[in-house]
């Protein structure tokens, strides 16, 4: 990632012949990263991060997506065990995960490339990572703008069958990494380290 067209020029020109740079800068597309916080550094309520917990008013639900209209289709775009294992997903009706928040008067302060966002509250994005690699359209994605002031924000608590088909599959991942004397993953974080959008 380059902070300018300038600085991607430059590093780019290690490997691309001169007379092709001019080309391959107008293929580039401007983008925001995330960065990640200071070890052990507080989470800030309402800033931006990666996973954990959304920032939402006391009281919210967390968000879940519509039932299927056809979870026969979906599961026919798989394999057997896949196709019983996305049908079985589907009928629990599990939460989304929470992807991601951005704080949109952080982002809109980046310059001309987020001038066209709010300039207020907070972007949230949610995904069901099992069904939405099989499915295509809006359902198993979920965005939300939310306005309300950081004052009113709780970061809400994972919910209990989210936390339980966590744990599920990840002994199922531990017995696999003991069949193969591989290292296990981490666990759960109900609240990551933070993520900062870069300064400018």
């Amino acid at each position: 990632m380059f902070d300018s067209l300038e600085q991607a020029r430059e590093a780019a020109a290690d490997f691309i012949p001169e007379e092709h740079l001019d080309e391959a800068m107008k293929v580039l597309v401007p983008g925001i990263g995330l960065r990640p916080g200071e070890p052990g550094a507080p989470v800030e309520t309402g800033g931006s991060r990666l996973g954990g917990s959304p920032d939402l008013p006391a009281g919210s639900e967390w968000p879940r997506p519509t039932p299927s209209d056809d979870p026969e289709e979906i599961e026919g775009r798989a394999n057997v065990a896949s196709g019983t294992w996305l049908r079985e997903h589907l009928s629990r009706h599990l939460p989304f995960a929470f992807l991601c928040q951005i704080d949109l008067a952080e982002a809109h302060a980046l310059g001309e490339l987020t001038a066209d966002l709010p300039e207020h509250g907070r972007l949230l994005f949610f995904y069901d990572l099992c069904v939405g690699g099989w499915e295509q359209g809006d359902r198993p994605v979920h965005v939300r703008w939310d306005t309300t002031p950081v004052s009113e924000l709780v970061s809400l608590e994972v919910p209990d069958d989210l936390v339980a088909a966590h744990e599920r599959e990840h002994e199922e991942y531990l017995d696999r990494c003991r069949d193969f004397d591989k290292p296990p993953p981490a666990t759960l974080h109900r609240r990551p380290p933070s993520m900062r959008l870069p300064a400018r």
